[in-house]
C-alpha cells in the first residue's frame, strides 16, 4: 500500500492507473501544504489525513510532474514520517535489467529504457518516452510524453524535458534547465537555461527551474 502525497496535479489519475496495473493498492491521497497555495479544484480521491494511523511509517509517491514542486512535497512527506516507495514501472514499459531505478521514481506506460542506465530518486518519465543506453537521469528529473533521448545523455537534478523533445547522443542537460516541447537538442544545455525550437536555441537563461521552481 502506498500513499500519494501532493494532489495538486491531475496527473494523479495517471499514477493511480499505473498503480492499478501494477496491483499496488493506494492507501490514500494526502493533500500537502504546498497544495494549499494552488488555486482551483483539486482531485479528491480517497483523501486521507497525513497522520492517519494506517499511513504511519508507510511509503509514499508524489504524483507531480514539476521537479521543484515534487522535491518540496517529498521533503514534506519525509517530515511526517513516510518513506519513499520503490520505483514503480507501468507493466507496459520495457526497462533493461542493467538499468538502476531510484526510489520514488515513476515510469508511465509504453516507456522504453536501454541498458546500463541509471535513474536517481523521484524521477518522472511520462508515457511513450524512449531513453537510450548509458543514460543518467539524476534526482527529480522529468521527461515528458513522447520524448526521445539518445544514448549517453545526462539529465542533472531538476532538469525538465518537454513533450516530444529529442536529445541527441551524449547531450548534457544542466540542473533545473528546461527543454521546451518538440525541441531538438544536439548540444549541452547549461544549468538554469530554457531552450526551444529545432535546432534548440536559448529562450531564457535566468530560470530557477520549470515554472521557476528549482531543486
Amino acid at each position: 500500500m502506498v500513499a500519494l502525497v501532493g494532489v495538486e496535479s491531475k496527473y494523479i489519475f495517471d499514477v493511480i492507473d499505473i498503480l492499478s496495473r501494477c496491483v499496488i493498492p493506494v492507501g490514500g491521497c494526502v493533500r500537502s501544504a504546498f497544495d494549499q497555495r494552488v488555486a482551483g479544484d483539486l482531485p479528491r480521491l480517497c483523501s486521507t489525513d497525513a497522520l492517519d494511523p494506517k499511513l504511519t511509517g508507510g511509503t509514499f509517491l508524489v504524483p507531480l510532474l514539476t521537479p521543484g514542486r515534487r522535491k518540496r512535497v517529498v521533503d514534506e512527506a519525509r517530515g511526517i514520517g513516510l518513506r519513499p516507495h520503490r520505483a514503480v514501472c507501468d507493466r507496459t514499459s520495457v526497462i533493461a535489467d542493467s538499468t538502476q531505478l531510484g526510489d520514488g521514481s515513476l515510469i508511465n506506460a509504453l516507456v522504453t529504457i536501454g541498458p546500463n542506465g541509471s535513474l536517481g530518486a523521484h524521477v518522472s518519465i511520462n508515457r511513450n518516452a524512449s531513453i537510450g543506453h548509458n543514460c543518467l537521469l539524476d534526482d527529480y528529473a522529468s521527461v515528458g510524453p513522447g520524448v526521445t533521448i539518445c544514448g549517453g545523455c545526462v539529465l542533472a537534478p531538476g532538469a525538465f524535458i518537454g513533450a516530444g523533445a529529442v536529445l541527441g547522443p551524449k547531450v548534457h542537460i544542466g540542473r533545473n534547465a528546461v527543454v521546451g516541447a518538440g525541441a531538438v537538442v544536439m548540444r549541452d544545455v547549461e544549468p538554469g537555461v530554457m531552450v526551444v525550437g529545432n535546432p534548440a536555441t536559448v529562450l531564457r537563461n535566468d530560470i530557477e527551474g520549470y515554472r521557476d521552481v528549482g531543486v
